[in-house]
């Protein structure tokens, strides 16, 4: 399952002009991840993901008669 993250970073530089820093990231994400639960957080200058985890398929014991 691709996903792409992508920002942009805002600089005021000298003599009143605006900078721009425009980023895009593509990847994917394995089946164990629920995608519509991502979250993201932009804090002191670190961007934190939070990829929660699918409940995984319990597995389960099948008995096997075996005849004579």
């Amino acid at each position: 399952m691709a996903r792409t993250l992508s920002g942009e970073k805002k600089q005021e530089v000298k003599e009143g002009k605006d900078n721009h820093c425009r980023f895009e990231r593509s990847f994917s994400l394995p089946n164990t991840v629920k995608a519509e639960n991502v979250r993201a957080a932009f804090e002191d200058g670190v961007l934190k993901i939070r990829l929660p985890k699918a409940e995984t398929v319990k597995s389960r014991t099948i008995a096997i008669e075996t005849k004579k």
